[in-house]
Order: C-alpha cells, then structure tokens, then sequence
C-alpha cells in the first residue's frame, strides 16, 4: 500500500484448493453438451480484494469462480474474451468480481499495519 501505484491496484487472495468440507452449500452442476455428462463446479473458494475501490464491508453474492478473475480484468479494460479463442476458457461463464468494486468513489488512503513487537 506504499507504492505510488497504490490507486491503481486490486489484490486478489483467494484459495487454489477447497480445503476441506467446510461449505454448507453443496457443490453446483453443470452440463457438458449434448452427451448427458454433467461434472460439478466444486466447492466455493472464499477470496478477498484489497484496493482502494474495494467496497467495504461488502459480501458478493455472485457466484464466482477462479475464472471470474480474468472475466473481471476483461470486464475492466475491455477486453474480449479468452472463451473468444479457447472453447475450453471458462470466463464467458464466470461470474463477474466487479460488484465488489466502486469505482466512482475517491479511493481510499492506505492502511497500513503497524508491526507488533512482543517483548
């Protein structure tokens, strides 16, 4: 949050795997075509955005995924989508990470964590 490019910045953490049975909502299905197969979208990955346009205190409700992140780039900068030149590219599909984001609001100043020295 020092760096000059602060007011241009959106960190995204997020998880590369599910971790566990944490989640109480049972993984979604989707189709594979015309051949009948279906395979599961998995267990939901909780993530987190740090930017100065990131609302605060907000929860998405959107279903997302970790193609929402290139879906959500793509959004920003209009751009096309990867699923454009790879069938196999899941950001058509994706839920968009925009909604957590308000961009019409002045971003907001660092906040840095102070070390914490125990004696």
């Amino acid at each position: 949050m020092k760096s000059a490019h602060w007011n241009d910045s959106a960190i995204i953490i997020t998880y590369d795997d599910w971790g566990g049975f944490y989640d109480h909502v049972e993984p979604s299905q989707l189709g594979c075509g015309a051949g009948g197969d279906f395979y599961n979208t998995g267990f939901r990955l909780p993530f987190m955005i740090v930017s100065p346009y990131a609302k605060k205190g907000f929860v998405l409700k959107t279903h997302a995924e970790h193609a929402s992140i290139p879906k959500t780039i793509e959004d920003l900068f209009g751009m096309s989508r990867m699923a454009e030149r790879d069938v196999h590219s899941r950001d058509a599909l994706a839920g968009s990470l925009m909604a957590a984001f308000d961009f019409t609001q002045a971003p907001r100043p660092p906040m840095l964590l102070q070390p914490r020295i125990c004696p």
